[in-house]
Order: structure tokens, then C-alpha cells, then sequence
């Protein structure tokens, strides 16, 4: 076991590492920790209620289509009922 080894070991086991360590990690070109690069728990958060947010105005806006197409199609279905009815007259 060397100094090295050891100074290496203490700076490892920070969670955020001081100045000193982040020095000699760069001085000797290696990484002691994987630099989290993911996204915060906020970001997610925030990731999910906008997706169920979108989801929810997707739903919204096909049913009002469907709903504007059901009451074109059954306006259409009247109106012809209703003409073979005056023609049966």
C-alpha cells in the first residue's frame, strides 16, 4: 500500500470531493467517481406530469372530434330517414 493508494482511497470516499482531491484527480488524469449525469428528480417529476398533461389534452381534443363527426353522421341518418318518410307519404 502506497500514499497514493491511500490519499486515493480518502478522496474516493467523499461524497462531494474537496478542492485537493479534484486537483490530484486531474493531475493524475483519472476519475475516482462517475460524474452523475442523469436528470434530477424534479426534472422527472416534471417530465411525467407534462406527458400525462399532454396525454390528457390528446384524449380531450379526439373526443371532441369523434363527438363533432357522431353528430354530423347522425344528422345525416335524420335527414334521410326523414326524406323516406315524406316520400312514403
Amino acid at each position: 500500500m502506497t500514499p497514493r493508494n491511500v490519499f486515493e482511497a480518502i478522496c474516493a470516499s467523499f461524497e462531494d470531493m474537496p478542492r485537493r482531491c479534484l486537483n490530484w484527480e486531474k493531475m493524475e488524469g483519472i476519475q475516482l467517481k462517475a460524474r452523475s449525469t442523469g436528470i434530477t428528480q424534479k426534472t422527472l417529476v416534471f417530465l411525467i406530469v407534462g406527458l400525462i398533461i399532454t396525454n390528457i389534452a390528446i384524449v380531450l381534443a379526439y373526443r371532441k372530434c369523434l363527438n363533432k363527426e357522431l353528430e354530423k353522421d347522425l344528422d345525416t341518418q335524420i335527414s334521410s330517414s326523414i326524406g323516406q318518410y315524406v316520400a312514403l307519404s
